[in-house]
């Protein structure tokens, strides 16, 4: 409950504290600024998860730089090669209990346009690659793709006041085949009259958390 009563005030203040109204001005606005004041509620969708974070900010994902890294050392010398960061996000799930890992990615854009090419290769490429990033760790340390066969690793982008999941899974059968699921955009209405319809964009946030599963 306290969850949805911050989704709500958060959205208040954008409602009656501006002028002119961001949603007339919105592709003027900086994606920092929506990713704060609109979806600012982001930062708290680990209350109560224990040694867990969301943390903004285009880091690098963990997953990522562990792929990138794995033929860090020559077989003749042993010695390590420059190290190498991994694909950046706009915020991560991270737990920090050892060893640290990621469980979910967002990525932002100031404007929502899906046939602009941030959306484009954000939505399907860049994405995609870090969720397959975690995806493949967390089926290494269970020992068994077909024990992963039901979980999904979830995405989120965001684009203004339009918010869309993006989960990615391992193929029903097979191996190294996967499914990526791209749900219907939802939103926040530009007017607070209509904000019974701004409740399907927590809804989809609410179901971004619970679709992580911490081990």
């Amino acid at each position: 409950m306290t969850f949805v009563t911050c989704s709500f005030l958060s959205r208040l203040f954008i409602y009656e504290s501006q002028d002119p109204s961001p949603f007339t001005i919105g592709s003027l606005l900086p994606e920092r600024w929506w990713q704060e004041n609109a979806w600012g509620i982001l930062d708290h969708l680990t209350q109560g998860v224990p040694h867990c974070y969301m943390l903004p900010g285009e880091l690098a994902g963990i997953e990522s730089t562990a792929r990138k890294n794995a033929g860090r050392y020559s077989s003749n010398e042993k010695k390590p090669t420059k190290k190498q960061m991994g694909k950046r996000g706009d915020m991560f799930w991270r737990s920090f209990n050892e060893p640290k890992m990621d469980w979910a990615v967002v990525e932002s854009a100031k404007a929502w346009d899906i046939t602009g090419d941030k959306y484009i290769v954000e939505s399907t490429s860049k994405l995609p690659r870090q969720l397959h990033d975690i995806l493949v760790n967390r089926t290494r340390e269970v020992g068994s793709m077909n024990m992963m066969r039901k979980a999904v690793v979830p995405g989120l982008v965001i684009g203004g006041p339009v918010i869309q999941q993006i989960w990615l899974a391992w193929g029903l059968s097979g191996v190294n085949v996967t499914r990526i699921f791209k749900y219907k955009a939802t939103r926040l209405e530009s007017s607070v009259d209509m904000l019974s319809q701004s409740m399907d964009a927590i809804y989809s946030m609410l179901c971004f958390r619970q679709d992580i599963k911490i081990q």
